[in-house]
């Protein structure tokens, strides 16, 4: 409700300098400032700030996998513009599609790297997430640097990297609806301090089909997988390292 009362004469240009200054006062706040921890990418095969490519990537880190329960590369393009994956039964047939630019199985436009490995088959470009630090989707063509089969984009995948200072592990077992069950854990750790470590990840997830067969009464698109990675990390020096990965 609004009031409004006749003032003396005078009164007016007291009453808007009040309002013209007052707010100024009242309500003036310091900005407020939100700084976003840093992030490095390999999209051009070396460590750089993303900011300074000439690129457009996505970098899904380890944080967001964990805090958003990301359990597959699929999961994760929910992150970047202009990427989809198809979703069938099988796990296999979720191909990459980056800007419209898609693949065939055994011929992909769109090529998934696992520390540095091209797969060069569509068939492992969404897989199950067990012992991932982060996730990059490199968009536009890429084959100066990755060949030809990079002409859509890339998909950078990083494996967690083995601890050599002490013993690290994590677990989670969720459960679901249509009977969707997930168990994954993780482990690694020094077998020589600051010499030569270990990694070890394995996963099982399952879920019953949507669909169910009139006739048979049988699910028509059920999903299970079984999958693991094994990484052993060796630096002979301060300044080499090899790692191996399966």
């Amino acid at each position: 409700m609004l009031s409004f009362r006749r003032l003396p004469a005078g009164a007016g240009c007291s009453l808007l300098a009040i309002l013209v200054v007052a707010p100024a006062g009242a309500f003036a706040q310091s900005p407020l400032r939100v700084t976003l921890p840093p992030v490095t990418v390999t999209a051009q095969k070396e460590p750089e700030d993303p900011q300074k490519l000439p690129v457009s990537v996505t970098a899904v880190t380890h944080d967001t996998i964990v805090d958003a329960d990301i359990h597959s590369v699929s999961d994760a393009a929910a992150y970047a513009p202009n990427t989809f994956f198809n979703e069938f039964t099988a796990r296999k047939l979720s191909n990459a599609r980056f800007r419209g630019v898609g693949s065939s199985p055994t011929n992909p436009g769109v090529t998934t790297y696992i520390d540095g490995v091209p797969q060069l088959n569509a068939n492992s470009s969404s897989i199950e997430l067990v012992g991932v630090d982060q996730i990059e989707f490199v968009r536009g063509p890429q084959s100066a640097l990755y060949g030809r089969n990079a002409l859509g984009g890339v998909i950078n995948i990083a494996s967690t990297r083995p601890s050599l200072a002490s013993w690290t592990g994590s677990g989670v077992a969720p459960y679901g609806s249509f009977n969707a069950g997930d168990v994954r854990a993780t482990a690694s750790g020094p077998v020589i301090a600051d010499k030569l470590g270990i990694g070890l990840g394995f996963g099982y997830s399952r879920r019953d089909g949507f669909t169910t067969n009139d006739v048979t009464g049988h699910d028509l698109d059920s999903r299970s997988a079984a999958f693991g990675k094994g990484q052993v990390l060796w630096r002979p020096a301060e300044r080499w390292e090899a790692r191996s990965s399966q």
